[in-house]
């Protein structure tokens, strides 16, 4: 079997189509559609892991230490969608542990990864708090993040169509070749830079 990579959509930033118009690959060429394919998954997890985010919208099931206060800042955002919160000392979540969620509120257009607990607290415990939710970015993922995962792919695409992937060659006085290995390009890490998680 050739290789021929899927793309990771839990992950992607982008689609095949577009980072094909962004590098300028031939639309009949199949080698480098595998190649692209493979870029957008190793780029998108580039972002993920440079900003400590998982930025694709997506399920998630957390557990955090109460700590007496009736704030919980969850690890990953916007937040999109509360499905349940517990409170439990004994972390077996049951029915009885369950916070309606009345008494929850998100705070979107403020803090997008606060939960506060509106007339209550959470416990003092030991991952007693129990977070399904669903975050990150949906429908539309934001236009700069886009740019700067295309930018990574362009860098990856780049090399490779060169052969000689993550270096540069240059040409000193005496005739000859040193080598030195590329960055990732700045103007993508000033966008990434903007979407770190900050805590």
């Amino acid at each position: 079997m050739g290789f021929n990579p899927t793309i990771d959509t839990t992950n992607n930033l982008v689609d095949i189509d577009t980072a094909k118009a962004f590098v300028g690959a031939k639309s009949d060429n199949a080698d480098q559609e595998y190649i692209l394919k493979s870029y957008i998954n190793s780029a998108s997890a580039f972002c993920n892991d440079y900003t400590h985010r998982k930025l694709k919208a997506r399920n998630l099931t957390e557990y955090y230490n109460g700590d007496g206060s009736n704030v919980i800042l969850l690890d990953q955002y916007p937040i999109n969608s509360l499905t349940s919160v517990h409170d439990d000392l004994n972390r077996s979540y049951g029915s009885d542990t369950l916070i309606d969620s009345s008494d929850l509120v998100t705070m979107p257009n403020d803090i997008p990864y606060k939960i506060i607990y509106d007339g209550g607290y959470f416990l003092a415990g030991i991952k007693n708090i129990k977070v399904v939710y669903n975050a990150g970015y949906a429908t539309t993922i934001p236009y700069d993040l886009q740019q700067a995962c295309l930018e990574v792919i362009a860098y990856f695409f780049k090399n490779s169509e060169e052969s000689r992937f993550g270096i540069t060659s240059r040409t000193v006085g005496d005739g000859s070749i040193t080598v030195e290995t590329m960055q990732i390009p700045k103007s993508a890490l000033q966008i990434l830079d903007t979407y770190k998680k900050r805590w």
